[in-house]
């Protein structure tokens, strides 16, 4: 079973993108934090435990290249780590470009995210 982290304090995208993601596989196991902190704080305590992990950037606390960042030594040295995606609302070049500086982050996905979109990330 493919398990999903959702990182986004948006409760209302969160219920929506889970329920896209459940249409194009009923079988995988999604979870969700509402900040960076919360979820740095549990991928910490459980070593990440997640195959996907989707971040958005704008969150209050600790925001999505805060977590990055906060991430990034544990990506390297985690044996298989986390497919990681940057998914915002934001539609600025520098941010594509930023999180192409990171090597662990496997794409920018502009939302809405689309069904297409999960079956790509999926497959």
């Amino acid at each position: 079973m493919v398990t999903i982290c959702i990182i986004d304090d948006d409760k209302i995208y969160q219920t929506l993108l889970k329920k896209t993601i459940l249409r194009v596989d009923d079988k995988v196991s999604v979870s969700s934090f509402y900040n960076g902190l919360e979820a740095f704080e549990y991928f910490k305590a459980y070593n990440f435990n997640y195959e996907i992990i989707l971040i958005d950037i704008n969150m209050p606390i600790m925001d999505g290249w805060e977590l990055i960042e906060a991430c990034e030594g544990m990506c390297e040295r985690h044996e298989n780590p986390p497919k990681i995606y940057i998914a915002t609302s934001s539609i600025y070049e520098e941010d594509r470009q930023k999180a192409r500086t990171y090597a662990f982050v496997k794409g920018y996905i502009t939302k809405p995210i689309t069904t297409k979109k999960i079956e790509e990330i999926l497959h």
